[in-house]
């Protein structure tokens, strides 16, 4: 989530420096895992405003508030409001025993260091965590810190120390509360120590999107599950579990939005000739295209390698572009990938860019593996 999907750079994890040489065929699942409810969090960004209306909360376990931004000092700079304009989002997803979950963000890199090398600010920052996830009006809180830097061994070792003592201070002022923490498909600067970090979180929340980021210089999919020389679901999924991550404490993250680049051609892989304008598939925010309606206009393919749609077109001066993103099939592929494997589920972001179509594969996705029958 390295930019912010909106005007101001988006949410989105740059993985230019990623090498993910796992095997990169569709698995044949977990034979010992049975049919599961499939876990469903989604995210609700903050510039969505009251898109969160149209929402079904009934298809969701936890939402999960994007965000609240630490300062340079470990102390919440931006709380966009939380909780107090919030209450209505609140009360709706008590409503329906949806769990709510504020998520605590360090996207930039200069603050990240300043946070993680201060004795100081690490404590302002556990306090800040401790007292979010124990609030009333909240069920846990959300971890995302994000650095694509090399790091001090000191810095590397102070999250991890973050992350255990923030654990057992929740717990011991309030046992039902939960920690989730956001993490990278690929750690290429070796900034965590994943395996570390683990024991002490209740959910993983493993970025599975961005495999072809917004400034690449090869367009193709966001999230394939299977191909692309092993940077895919599989080659994520096989990473993690060489930490020795239990399979049920992972939710893969699935993405309602992608990117439309301009390329040198039409085919899929081609090479990028500047950064990717920002979709939503059904109707997102003023400025940002529908990857549904350009796909109408243009023509939907489909990658035979990921199974990702694409579109592909030339502008009024000859240039080629091409928009990918994922749709109901795609998806749907990756809610029985997620099942199959043992994941405890998925994580949505962001939500407020899907339609009433995806959702309709949601709920047909949940039902069908609730009772064990493919669909």
């Amino acid at each position: 989530m390295r930019h912010l999907l909106f005007f101001v750079p988006f949410l989105v994890l740059g993985v230019s420096c990623q090498t993910i040489t796992e095997p990169d065929v569709l698995g044949e699942g977990n034979p010992d895992s049975d049919p599961q409810r499939l876990e469903v969090v989604g995210y609700h960004a903050w510039w969505s405003g009251e898109a969160w209306r149209d929402y079904d909360f009934n298809a969701l376990d936890g939402i999960y508030f994007f965000s609240l931004e630490i300062g340079k000092d470990g102390r919440i700079e931006n709380d966009r409001a939380w909780p107090e304009g919030w209450q209505a989002l609140i009360a709706t997803a008590r409503a329906t025993d949806t769990e709510v979950i504020p998520s605590v963000t360090i996207l930039d890199p200069d603050t990240y260091r300043a946070v993680f090398s201060d004795t100081a600010a690490v404590a302002a920052l556990k306090e800040e965590i401790v007292n979010l996830a124990t609030d009333v009006s909240a069920d846990g809180v959300h971890l995302d810190f994000e650095m694509f830097e090399r790091v001090d061994p000191e810095i590397r070792q102070a999250v991890t120390d973050l992350v255990a003592e923030a654990r057992a201070e929740m717990r011991e002022r309030r046992e039902d509360t939960q920690l989730t923490m956001y993490m990278l498909a690929e750690d290429p600067a070796d900034v965590l120590d994943e395996a570390a970090i683990a024991p002490h979180l209740d959910k993983l929340i493993v970025q599975a999107y961005d495999l072809h980021w917004q400034h690449g210089d090869q367009a193709g999919p966001v999230a394939p599950i299977s191909g692309w020389a092993g940077r895919n679901w599989n080659g994520i999924l096989t990473r993690f579990l060489g930490f020795g991550v239990d399979p049920e404490k992972m939710l893969f993250t699935v993405p309602y939005f992608g990117y439309e680049w301009p390329t040198m051609d039409y085919l899929p892989g081609a090479r990028t000739t500047g950064p990717g304008t920002i979709l939503a598939y059904g109707k997102g925010p003023e400025g940002i295209p529908s990857a549904r309606d350009r796909a109408a206009e243009y023509g939907k393919l489909r990658d035979a390698e990921s199974g990702s749609p694409y579109y592909a077109y030339r502008d009024s001066i000859g240039d080629w572009h091409q928009g990918w993103f994922e749709d109901a099939e795609s998806i749907a592929q990756k809610y029985l990938f997620a099942s199959g494997e043992g994941l405890a589920g998925v994580a949505i972001f962001p939500l407020a860019y899907g339609d009433r179509e995806l959702l309709v594969t949601l709920t047909a996705a949940r039902e069908q593996l609730q009772t064990g029958v493919s669909p």
